[in-house]
C-alpha cells in the first residue's frame, strides 16, 4: 500500500535544485556514494514532518538546512521541503484524498509550514499526524546511528519506542495537558482564595468607611441648606460694602482730577516761559560761540605772525652759517684739488715702473713655453712610437688568439651538423606517423558529426510533440480548473441553501421554532432560559412535535417557470407547516405559546376542508390551475387544494383582465408575479428583495444541487483522467528527450574528445614540420659559417706576418726619440722666470696703492662739491621762504582789524538779551514755586484716593473670597444682584460692581442664593455646629461607597470562581487517573505482543539462536525500563555491550520489525541500517523487509547490494560539478530496470 507519494526538494541541504522523488507501494531503495546527499532525503522527510531538533537532523542551526552554496553556485535564501501522502484509504482525518505538507525555513531562522497550500501552525501539522499516530513515532524514520542507538541506550530511554508502539503518546499528551490544567487551576485556586483573604480585610474596612460617607452626605446635606441663608445674608452685606467703598473711591477721584487740571495750568504757563528762555538761552549760545569763533581767529592770527616773525628770525641766522660753511667748503676744495694732482703724478710713475717688469716677465715665459713646446712635441713624438708599437703587438696577439678561436669553433660545428641531421631525420618519420593518425581521427570526426544530426533532428521531433503535449495539458488542466471551480462554487451554494434551511431563514420565529422543534434541534436552546424544574416538565412535551411534516414551501415541487407566479400567489402562506392531524397541530401552538417563540399558521391535513376547483377555460395566455402545476406527494394534497385550488395562473395582465371580465371568482397571477384578485385589485410591481427567488426556489435548487454537482464531479473526474494521460504522455515524451541528451551528450563529449586529440595531432605534425624545416636551416646555416671561417683564417696569418715586420721598424725610432727628449731640459729657465715674477708682483703692489690713494681724493673732492651745490641751494630756499613770509605778515595783520570789529558788534547783541533772560530765570522760579505746593495738594488728593481705591479692593476682593467660599461650599450658585433694601439697584449696576458672570442655567445643577435682608437667630451656631461635625469625622472617602459595591461585586464573583475551580480540580485528578489506568494497560498488552513477536524475528533474522524482553520493573509498569536479553546461535546469553557490530544491527533490525509487525506504521525509512551486515544476514533482512513491505511503505538508503535488490524503484543520488546532489531514478519492470520520469527540475 502507498503512503508516501511524493518528496519535493529544493534548497534543501545539498539539493539546491528542485528535485522530486515520486515512490510507489512496496519498497523504494536511495543509493550512492558518501557524501552525495542520500540521508539529506531521510532527513528532509524527518525534517518536513515537524521535526524540531536540528541534532537529530544532523544540523546545529534552521541555515544548516538550506543549501550552503559553491563555488559554482551561490548559496540559498530558502529551504523548501514537500511531501504528498495518499489519503485514498482515509488513514489522515481529512477529506482529501492527498495531503499535500510542506515546510519552507529561512536564513533568519523563520519557519513557515503549508498544509494543502494553506499557512498552518506546526501545531496542526502535529495534531494531524498525531491522530494516524505517525508524529511522534520514532522508529518511522530511522537514520544513520539509531539503530545502535536503540541497543546502547538505558533501558527507560529504551521504554519511548514501547509507548510510541503502544499508542500512548497521544494519551501522555493529553495527560501533560490535563497536569498543566490542573496546575493551572490549583494556582488559579491558590490566587483566587489568595485575593479572596486579601478582599476580605478590605471589605470590612470599605464597610466603615461607606457608613462615614453616608454620614458625611447626611451632614453635608444639612449643613448646605444653613449655608444657602447664611451666605445669602453675608453675600448682600459683602455687596452693601463693596457699593460704599467704590462710591467713596469715585468721590476721591473727582477731587484729584480736579487739583491735576489746575496743576496742569500752571504748568502749561510755566512750560511757556521756559520755551522763551530756551529759545534766549539758544540765542545767546550762538551768539556767545560766534563772538567765542572770532577770538579763536584773532588769536589764530595773532599767533600766526609771531610764528612767522620768528621763522624770519631764523631763516636768517641759517642763511649765515650757510655762507660760512660754503666758504670753508671751497678752501677744502681747492686743497684736494692740489693733492689729487701730486697722487697722479705718482701713479703714472708706478704705472710705467710695472709695465717694464711685466715685459721682462712675458719675455722669459715665451722663452720658456719655447723650450717646454719643444720637450712635448718630442714627448708625444715618443709617446705615439710607443703607442704604434704596443698596438702592433695588441694586434698580432688578438689575430692569434681569434686563429685559435677558430679553429674551436670548426671543431664544434662538425659536431653541431651531425646532430643537426639526426634531428631532421627523427621530425621527418614522426610527421609521418601524425598524418597516418590524423586521417583516422577525420573519419571518426566525420561520423560523430552525422550521428549528431540524426540526434538533432530526433530531438527537434520529440521537442514538438513534448510542447504540443504540454500545450494540451495547459487546456485540460484549464478545463479541470473550470470543472473544479464549477464544482466548488455549487458546494458553495448548496451549503450556504443548507445552512440557510437549517437555520431557518426567511421563515418567522414561530415557524423557525417549530420546524427546529420537530427536526429535534433547538429544544434544548428553547429551554436554555428555563429552569430545571420546568425543563422536566416539558421535556415530554417537547418531544411530542413528531407529527409536523415541514412547511409548504418545502412539500411541493414547482417548475421553475412557475416559481415567481406561484410565490406570489402564496405570499405568507408558503411558510404555513403542514402537520399530519388536529393533535399535531395543537401541540405545535401550545409549544409556541409555552416557549413564548411567536406564532404559526398550520394546516392539518385531517381537518382541512379545501373548496372547489375554480374553473379554467381554454384559451390563449391561460396556463392553468395552480395545484394542478405543482408536484407533491398525494398524502397533502388537501393542503395543496386548499392553498392553490381557487388561483389560476396566466401569462400576462392582459390575459388577467380577460379573466376578470368573464367572472368565475379566482385569483390571477401571472408569470411575473401580478396578482389579480377577484374584487378587481391588482398588486404588482417590482421586489428587490427576491432578486434570487424565494422559499420555492430555495427549496428547488436545494433538490437539484445534488445532481446538478455530482453531473460537474463527472466532469472534473473526466478532465483530471484526461490531464493524467497527457501528464504520463508529457513524461514518456521528456523521458525520450532526456536519453537523447544523454546520447547527445555523450556524442558530444566523445567529439568533443576527439576534436581534442585532433588538435594535439594537428598541433604535433605542425610542431614536427616546423622541427624538420628548423633542422635543415641549422646545417644550411652552419656551412656557410663554415666557409665564412676558413676565408676569415687566411685573412688573419697573412695580418699577423705584415704587423711583425712593423713591430720591427717602431722599435728604433723609439729609442731616437727618448735620446732627444733627454737632452731638452728646462729647469734654468724655470728659475729666471720665477725672480722675474718676484719683482713684477712688488711693482704691481705699488701700483695697486696709489691708484687706490687717486680714487679716495676724487671722491672726496665730488664729495664736497656736492656738498657746497647742496648748501648753496638751501640758502636760495630761505631767501625765498623769507619773502613768502613777509607777505603772509601783511596779510594776517588785515585779518586781524576785521576780527576785532566783528567782535565788538556781537558783544552789543549780546547784553540785552542777558538782561531779558535773567527777567525770565525770575518768573519761572516763582512759577515754579507755586508748581511744589499745587504738587503736595495733589498728592495728598491722590493719596486719599488710594486709601479710597484700596477699600473698594479690598471689599471686592472680600466678595470674591465670600463667592469662592460660597462656591466651595455650594458648588455652582447663581448669586442675586439687588442689593439695596427697597430693591430698586439695577441688576447692571450690580454686576459692574460684582465682575462676575453668572453661571449657565445647568437645570437644577445650579442653586439659587437667596435675599436675607435679617440673619435668622441662632444661625451662626447651627452652622458652626455642623461644620464642628463634619470635621470630628475626619478625611472621608466619598467614592467609598462605590468602591464597597464593587469589591463586594468582585469578593462574590471570586467566591464563585473558587468553587467552580474546586470542581474542576477534581474532575481533572479523575481524568489524570482513568489516564494512567489506560496507558498501563495498553503498554502491558502492546510490550506483550512486541516481546512475542521479537522471539520470532530473532529466530528469522539470526537463523537460529533466541532473544527475550523483560521489564527491569513489572511491579511498575508506568515507569519500568525494557531490556533486551540476546543469545545468537552457538553462543550463550549475553549482554548487548558483548554482540558484534553484525549481531547488534540485526538485533536492534528485529526489534524495529517486531514493533511494525505490532503496530503497522504507515511508512517507514531506514538509513544505512545494513551498514554492518554480512551478505548471509543481508539475505534475511532483505526477506524481512520484503514481508513487511505489505503493510508498510519502506524507503531504504543503502550501499547494500543485496538490501537494493529487494526495492521496487530505485534513486541514485550523486554530486555534481557544482557539488549539487543530482538524481536518476530507475524503476524495476519484470526483470529489467527502466528509467523513470526525470526528477530534476
Amino acid at each position: 500500500m502507498r503512503y508516501v507519494k511524493q518528496l519535493t526538494l529544493q534548497g534543501y541541504k545539498t539539493f539546491a535544485s528542485r528535485t522530486e522523488f515520486l515512490f510507489d507501494a512496496g519498497v523504494t531503495a536511495v543509493v550512492g556514494p558518501n557524501g552525495s546527499g542520500k540521508s539529506n532525503v531521510a532527513d528532509a522527510l524527518r525534517w518536513v514532518l515537524g521535526e524540531q531538533s536540528f541534532s537529530a537532523l544532523r544540523g546545529k542551526r534552521t541555515e544548516d538546512m538550506i543549501f550552503s552554496g559553491s563555488e559554482q553556485r551561490a548559496r540559498m535564501g530558502m529551504a523548501n521541503v514537500t511531501l504528498v501522502l495518499d489519503n485514498s484509504s482515509g488513514w489522515l482525518p481529512v477529506d482529501f484524498g492527498e495531503v499535500e505538507i510542506a515546510r519552507r525555513a529561512y536564513r533568519s531562522g523563520e519557519n513557515e509550514y503549508y498544509l494543502n497550500g494553506n499557512r498552518v501552525r506546526l501545531r496542526d501539522i502535529t495534531e494531524l499526524l498525531g491522530s494516524s499516530g505517525l508524529s511522534e513515532r520514532t522508529y518511522s524514520v530511522i537514520g544513520q546511528g539509531l539503530v545502535d542507538q536503540a541497543l546502547s541506550q538505558r533501558p527507560e530511554e529504551r521504554r519511548k519506542l514501547f509507548e510510541e508502539a503502544a499508542g500512548i503518546t497521544v494519551h501522555q499528551a493529553k495527560r501533560e495537558q490535563a497536569s498543566q490544567k490542573l496546575a493551572d487551576a490549583s494556582n488559579n485556586l491558590m490566587r483566587a482564595r489568595d485575593i479572596i483573604s486579601e478582599l476580605t480585610p478590605r471589605l470590612r474596612y470599605l464597610k466603615g468607611q461607606a457608613r462615614r460617607a453616608q454620614e458625611y452626605q447626611q451632614l453635608r446635606t444639612d449643613l448646605e441648606a444653613q449655608l444657602k441663608t447664611w451666605y445669602g445674608y453675608r453675600w448682600r452685606q459683602a455687596l452693601l460694602g463693596l457699593t460704599g467703598a467704590k462710591n467713596r473711591a469715585e468721590d476721591a477721584a473727582t477731587a484729584a482730577q480736579e487739583e491735576t487740571a489746575e496743576l496742569n495750568g500752571l504748568l502749561d504757563q510755566i512750560a511757556t516761559r521756559r520755551e522763551e528762555r530756551g529759545r534766549l538761552r539758544d540765542q545767546l549760545s550762538e551768539w556767545h560761540r560766534a563772538s567765542s569763533t572770532l577770538h579763536r581767529q584773532a588769536e589764530t592770527a595773532q599767533r600766526e605772525l609771531a610764528v612767522r616773525s620768528e621763522q624770519i628770525r631764523l631763516w636768517r641766522e641759517q642763511a649765515d652759517d650757510l655762507e660760512r660753511e660754503i666758504t670753508y667748503l671751497q678752501a677744502a676744495l681747492d686743497d684736494g684739488d692740489e693733492r689729487l694732482q701730486a697722487a697722479r703724478t705718482e701713479q703714472s710713475e708706478a704705472q710705467r715702473e710695472h709695465a717694464t717688469q711685466a715685459r721682462r716677465v712675458e719675455e722669459a715665459q715665451r722663452q720658456l713655453q719655447t723650450r717646454e713646446r719643444e720637450r712635448a712635441a718630442q714627448a708625444r713624438v715618443l709617446a705615439q712610437a710607443q703607442d704604434s708599437t704596443l698596438n702592433i703587438r695588441t694586434q698580432i696577439a688578438e689575430r692569434r688568439s681569434r686563429l685559435a678561436q677558430i679553429a674551436d669553433r670548426r671543431t664544434e660545428l662538425a659536431k653541431s651538423d651531425g646532430e643537426q641531421a639526426a634531428g631532421a631525420k627523427a621530425a621527418r618519420d614522426q610527421l609521418a606517423q601524425l598524418e597516418t593518425q590524423l586521417d583516422s581521427l577525420h573519419a571518426k570526426a566525420d561520423e560523430f558529426t552525422s550521428r549528431l544530426s540524426a540526434i538533432d533532428h530526433d530531438r527537434q521531433l520529440k521537442g514538438q510533440a513534448l510542447a504540443l503535449a504540454q500545450d494540451s495539458e495547459r487546456q485540460a488542466q484549464d478545463r479541470l480548473n473550470a470543472a473544479q471551480r464549477v464544482v466548488a462554487r455549487l458546494q458553495d451554494q448548496l451549503d450556504l441553501l443548507e445552512r440557510l434551511h437549517n437555520e431557518g431563514a426567511g421563515l418567522s420565529g414561530g415557524v423557525r421554532a417549530v420546524m427546529s422543534a420537530a427536526r429535534g434541534e433547538g429544544s434544548s436552546r428553547n429551554r436554555s432560559g428555563q429552569s430545571k424544574g420546568q425543563r422536566e416538565g416539558h421535556a415530554g412535551e417537547d418531544q411530542a412535535l413528531s407529527g409536523i411534516l415541514g412547511t409548504f414551501g418545502e412539500l411541493i415541487q414547482v417548475a421553475p417557470e412557475y416559481e415567481r407566479a406561484l410565490d406570489a400567489a402564496l405570499g405568507g402562506r408558503v411558510q404555513d407547516i403542514v402537520a399530519r392531524g388536529w393533535d399535531d397541530a395543537k401541540a405545535a401552538v401550545e409549544f409556541l405559546k409555552r416557549n413564548q417563540a411567536g406564532r404559526a399558521t398550520f394546516l392539518p391535513l385531517d381537518t382541512l376542508r379545501p373548496g372547489r376547483a375554480a374553473d379554467v377555460p381554454k384559451g390563449p395566455g391561460i396556463v392553468g390551475l395552480a395545484s394542478q402545476l405543482v408536484h407533491f406527494d398525494p398524502a397533502i394534497r388537501p393542503a395543496v387544494e386548499l392553498a392553490l385550488n381557487r388561483t389560476v395562473v396566466v401569462e400576462d395582465l392582459n390575459t388577467a383582465r380577460r379573466m376578470v371580465d368573464r367572472g368565475g371568482g379566482a385569483t390571477l397571477v401571472t408569470l411575473d408575479g401580478e396578482i389579480v384578485r377577484p374584487s378587481g385589485s391588482v398588486t404588482g410591481g417590482s421586489d428587490k428583495g427576491q432578486r434570487d427567488g424565494g422559499l420555492l426556489t430555495r427549496a428547488r435548487q436545494l433538490r437539484e444541487l445534488p445532481d446538478q454537482i455530482k453531473a460537474a464531479a463527472t466532469v472534473a473526474s473526466e478532465a483530471e483522467k484526461a490531464v493524467e494521460r497527457i501528464r504520463q504522455a508529457q513524461g514518456e515524451a521528456r523521458a525520450a528527450l532526456d536519453a537523447l541528451r544523454a546520447q547527445r551528450e555523450e556524442l558530444s563529449a566523445n567529439q568533443a574528445h576527439l576534436n581534442a586529440e585532433i588538435s594535439k595531432a594537428q598541433l604535433a605534425a605542425e610542431r614536427s614540420r616546423q622541427t624538420v624545416t628548423w633542422h635543415e636551416e641549422r646545417r644550411k646555416g652552419l656551412a656557410r659559417e663554415i666557409e665564412d671561417l676558413n676565408r676569415h683564417e687566411a685573412d688573419l696569418a697573412a695580418a699577423v706576418s705584415n704587423l711583425t715586420g712593423q713591430l720591427e721598424q717602431r722599435g728604433s725610432a723609439v729609442e731616437a726619440a727618448r735620446t732627444r727628449l733627454n737632452e731638452l731640459n728646462a729647469d734654468d729657465f724655470l728659475a729666471e722666470l720665477a725672480r722675474i715674477k718676484a719683482e713684477a708682483a712688488v711693482s704691481a703692489g705699488q701700483l695697486r696703492s696709489r691708484e687706490d690713494r687717486v680714487r679716495e681724493l676724487a671722491q672726496a673732492r665730488t664729495s664736497r662739491q656736492q656738498e657746497t651745490s647742496a648748501k648753496i641751494a638751501r640758502k636760495d630756499l630761505l631767501a625765498a621762504q623769507q619773502a613768502e613770509a613777509n607777505q603772509a605778515i601783511d596779510a594776517r595783520s588785515a585779518v586781524a582789524q576785521s576780527l576785532a570789529a566783528e567782535i565788538a558788534a556781537l558783544a552789543g547783541r549780546i547784553e540785552p538779551a542777558e538782561a531779558r533772560l535773567a527777567e525770565l530765570e525770575a518768573h519761572t522760579r516763582q512759577s515754579e514755586a507755586q508748581e511744589r505746593a499745587l504738587r503736595e495738594q495733589l498728592r495728598l488728593a491722590q493719596a486719599r484716593q488710594n486709601q479710597a481705591d484700596l477699600a473698594a479692593q479690598r471689599a471686592q476682593d472680600e466678595v470674591s473670597y465670600l463667592r469662592g467660599e460660597i462656591e466651595k461650599d455650594l458648588g455652582l450658585v447663581e448669586l442675586t444682584h439687588f442689593v439695596d433694601e427697597a430693591g430698586a439697584a439695577e441688576q447692571s449696576l450690580s454686576e459692574e460692581l460684582v465682575d462676575t458672570q453668572p453661571p449657565l442655567p445647568l437645570n437644577g445643577m445650579v442653586t439659587r442664593l437667596p435675599v436675607v435682608v435679617e440673619l435668622p437667630e441662632g444661625l451662626d451656631a447651627d452652622v458652626r455646629h455642623l461644620r464642628a461635625q463634619i470635621a470630628r469625622l475626619g478625611p472621608v472617602n466619598l467614592d467609598a461607597l462605590a468602591e464597597y459595591q464593587e469589591v463586594e461585586t468582585r469578593y462574590t464573583f471570586l467566591i464563585t470562581q473558587s468553587d467552580d475551580l474546586d470542581r474542576a480540580v477534581a474532575t481533572l485528578q479523575e481524568v489524570i487517573a482513568e489516564l494512567d489506568r489506560v496507558m498501563e494497560r495498553e503498554f502491558v498488552a502492546t510490550f506483550k505482543a512486541i516481546a512475542a513477536k521479537f522471539k520470532d524475528e530473532f529466530v528469522n533474522l539470526f537463523g537460529g539462536g533466541s532473544a527475550k524482553l523483560v521489564m527491569t520493573d513489572p511491579e511498575s509498569p508506568t515507569s519500568t525500563g525494557i531490556e533486551i536479553i540476546a543469545r545468537p546461535p552457538g553462543k550463550r546469553e549475553q549482554g548487548l555491550a558483548l554482540l558484534s557490530g553484525g549481531e547488534r544491527a540485526l538485533t536492534a533490525a528485529a526489534l524495529i520489525f517486531s514493533i511494525l509487525k505490532t503496530r503497522p506504521t504507515p511508512f517507514c525509512v531506514l538509513d544505512e541500517v545494513d551498514a554492518a551486515l554480512d551478505e548471509a544476514n543481508v539475505g534475511r533482512f532483505r526477506d524481512a523487509i520484503k514481508a513487511l513491505s505489505n503493510e508498510t511503505q519502506f524507503i531504504l538508503v543503502t550501499h547494500n547490494r543485496g538490501t537494493i535488490e529487494a526495492a521496487d524503484t530505485i534513486y541514485g543520488i550523486s554530486m555534481g560539478s557544482d557539488h549539487t546532489s543530482t538524481t536518476l531514478s530507475l524503476k524495476l519492470e519484470g526483470k529489467d530496470l527502466v528509467p523513470v520520469a526525470a526528477v530534476e527540475a
